[in-house]
């Protein structure tokens, strides 16, 4: 575990939608992980966000499971980078 990390929250305002940030971040901070020596991501997607769950997907995470966690329930996905 000590080589894995947490793709923690993203919130892209309304009128910026559409431009992509969600998923450009994203492949920043995979970038940065495997700067870092980091063999594997981890991220949490509420299931009726679907724009989220397309560009985690899009960036090749794979879902594992659905649990509760941050007071809701989300579903968890991974993916090995190292």
């Amino acid at each position: 575990m000590e080589k894995t990390a947490n793709n923690k929250l993203c919130i892209v305002r309304s009128n910026c939608r559409g431009e992509h940030l969600q998923y450009r971040l994203g492949l920043a901070v995979e970038q940065e992980a495997i700067n870092r020596g980091l063999e594997f991501l981890c991220v949490t997607v509420a299931p009726n966000n679907i724009a989220s769950r397309k560009n985690i997907e899009r960036q090749g995470y794979k879902y594992n499971r659905t649990l509760t966690k941050y007071g809701g329930v989300r579903m968890l996905y991974w993916k090995k980078i190292g």
